[in-house]
């Protein structure tokens, strides 16, 4: 599974941005793609990765691609926000996906400032209560739980949520922070009081030893934390590996996006 956001479209390295973002997914393997900012790539990047593709529109925000058949969930009335399908697995199991984005604190825009001491973090979790906090609960209510049968209904939301998690702004790791830490940031709450796993956490619980961050490889904004996730939720879903992408597999060539990827592994059993 692997999550990125290609920054409008992947334009920003020219005629070959889209090349280079091409070149990193078949690098990846990945079966399946929650994607933002397609942005009009969506369609060349499926053609050229020969995968089904699911988008609101052919110039949207959302896309998710797939190896395997995609069938579309009933069209979300946020479609900027949200992308779900249901995907039928080999062997016929189903995997609920949505790709997501959601919206940016604003005042203060905490994900360029952060590195300033005298900041209020109170303010932060403000902030995103009233924009990141409000869409994931609409993803949740509206476009994931409708769906989802019972526990045995395997969920992941890959997205560009515009949030840092608490797991990592902890006491422990304010050193890597600014010195900003703990930090109950609301996105990251909601989901696991929601019974949802952030894979990344789950298979890297120590944030000290592994902060890592995927905002933003090309600025070198908020270094060593997350801001790009893949949640995880089924009694039978495991996150196996998980890891931030943040180079391409030829070093002299650059990352064609303001976000990192995250690519992970997943194993669903069967009952």
């Amino acid at each position: 599974m692997f999550q990125w956001n290609i920054w409008h479209g992947g334009v920003h390295l020219g005629n070959n941005g889209v090349d280079k973002v091409i070149e990193i997914l078949k690098a990846s393997n990945a079966d399946i793609i929650t994607m933002q900012e397609a942005y009009g790539a969506q369609q060349r990047i499926a053609d050229s990765l020969g995968y089904f593709l699911y988008t609101p529109g052919p110039k949207d925000n959302l896309a998710v691609f797939s190896r395997y058949k995609i069938n579309p969930l009933p069209r979300s009335k946020k479609p900027f926000n949200s992308n779900p399908v249901m995907i039928t697995l080999p062997g016929g199991k189903e995997v609920l996906v949505n790709s997501s984005w959601l919206r940016y604190s604003t005042n203060p825009e905490y994900t360029s400032l952060y590195r300033n001491t005298g900041l209020n973090p109170d303010e932060w979790i403000v902030q995103d209560s009233l924009n990141a906090l409000a869409d994931i609960r609409n993803i949740i209510e509206k476009d994931t739980k409708p769906f989802v049968k019972d526990d045995e209904t395997a969920v992941i939301i890959g997205g560009d949520f515009n949030s840092c998690s608490h797991l990592d702004w902890t006491k422990e790791a304010a050193p890597l922070h600014a010195g900003y830490g703990p930090v109950a940031f609301p996105v990251s709450r909601y989901l696991l009081d929601e019974g949802y796993k952030d894979g990344f956490r789950e298979v890297h619980p120590d944030e000290v030893m592994r902060p890592e961050g995927s905002w933003s490889p090309i600025y070198g904004q908020l270094p060593n934390c997350r801001i790009d996730f893949l949640y995880h939720k089924g009694k039978y879903i495991k996150c196996l590996a998980s890891k931030i992408v943040r180079t391409t597999p030829d070093i002299d060539d650059i990352w064609p996006s303001d976000h990192a990827a995250v690519i992970s592994t997943y194993e669903i059993l069967s009952p």
